[in-house]
């Protein structure tokens, strides 16, 4: 006698709708913790040495953080600064620029990117945190 009993599911349905989450839901929260995490990369370059400058032309008033924007299964926020002289103060030799010392106690060259290399895992660790969060 070989009586089949007991409750059985069809994963197939599940899958699909998950898929459909993963598609979805993921990439927008990804968006939500780039851009928190951007928002704290421009914090850091203003108070983590080497600094954004100051003083000429207030470029700390400029940092920008634009919407996350999802193209195929990429996710992507531009952070920066929006003054004209931003790029060419950030890519400057040491020495090349004398960085005023007002309202900057210690402002240089790479402002953005070395923070990008040395608390790469603070971001990363916020778009965790954000997705984490949103799945709840």
């Amino acid at each position: 006698m070989n009586k089949k009993t007991g409750f059985f599911i069809d994963p197939d349905d599940f899958l699909k709708d998950f898929t459909k989450i993963v598609d979805s839901a993921i990439p927008e929260l990804a968006g939500k913790g780039l851009f928190a995490a951007g928002i704290s990369l421009i914090h850091d370059a203003k108070t983590l040495p080497p600094q954004a400058p100051f003083l000429k032309g207030d470029l700390w008033g400029h940092g920008i953080v634009e919407k996350a924007k999802k193209a195929r299964k990429d996710v992507s926020v531009k952070v920066g600064f929006n003054k004209s002289y931003a790029a060419r103060q950030h890519e400057a030799e040491p020495g090349e620029f004398n960085y005023t010392r007002t309202g900057a106690k210690n402002p240089g060259p790479k402002f953005l990117e070395s923070k990008m290399v040395t608390k790469k895992n603070k971001y990363m660790y916020i778009v965790a945190e954000t997705i984490k969060a949103g799945g709840k």
